[in-house]
């Protein structure tokens, strides 16, 4: 949604991230949230201990929960999808780079220390997302007790033209340049629409990803925006 209009302002999103979330940022509820079959004995555990091995031995096992809950934050709030109300509002937490802020200053809040930056946070799960299904759906339950849903939006590659129209300075534009500089544009737009639709079909034949078995577990049905 582009409407700026049309989606809540930030201090209501914060106000409904201390509702949902707020309470959570403990090692304990931590753990029972996102590993309930136990933190120890799962692969994102033996990754943390390999990671901080190669370099970032200062990370503590509270910060690995608190980022890993904050990926699983970003793949659902950002990732180019969308949480909306029941009046289809959207709870807008920023861009790629703004939600990670967000969701930043959000658990160092909770942490009471500046551990995350939005980089921390920027492309959601590198690691161990096969095992993000509980923290999943447990961000979806929140969303649904506060009536919220979230539509799905398959991932696409966009593009941003800067340049500068030639027919506004009438002394530059040449119709023949003009009409070949169209057609190799148009020839471009339509690799990236093969490549997306690629992307999407790949998605679509490979099996049903984590996120949406999470949402269709707590919704009992799958997201807008996911064709099954």
């Amino acid at each position: 949604m582009n409407n700026f209009e049309n989606k809540l302002p930030d201090d209501v999103c914060e106000d409904y991230f201390e509702k949902m979330f707020g309470t959570i940022f403990n090692q304990s509820s931590l753990i029972n949230i996102l590993f309930p079959a136990g933190f120890h004995q799962s692969e994102a555990y033996k990754n943390f201990i390999e990671r901080t091995k190669e370099g970032n031995g200062n990370e503590t096992e509270m910060q690995f929960l608190a980022g890993f809950f904050g990926d699983s934050l970003w793949e659902i709030f950002s990732n180019n999808h969308s949480v909306v109300n029941q009046e289809g509002v959207e709870f807008d937490i920023g861009s790629w780079r703004g939600s990670g802020g967000f969701i930043a200053d959000f658990i160092n809040k909770k942490l009471d220390k500046s551990y995350f930056d939005y980089m921390d946070f920027y492309m959601g799960h590198f690691y161990d997302e096969k095992e993000a299904k509980d923290g999943y759906q447990f961000i979806f339950s929140k969303l649904k007790e506060f009536n919220f849903d979230w539509h799905y939006e398959y991932p696409a590659i966009g593009i941003v033209n800067f340049s500068q129209d030639e027919k506004d300075n009438p002394d530059a534009y040449n119709p023949s340049e003009s009409v070949e500089k169209e057609i190799t544009a148009q020839q471009f737009l339509n690799k990236i629409e093969n490549m997306n639709h690629e992307m999407k079909k790949k998605i679509i034949d490979a099996p049903t990803p984590i996120i949406i078995i999470a949402y269709a577990t707590v919704f009992g049905k799958y997201p807008d925006g996911w064709i099954d």
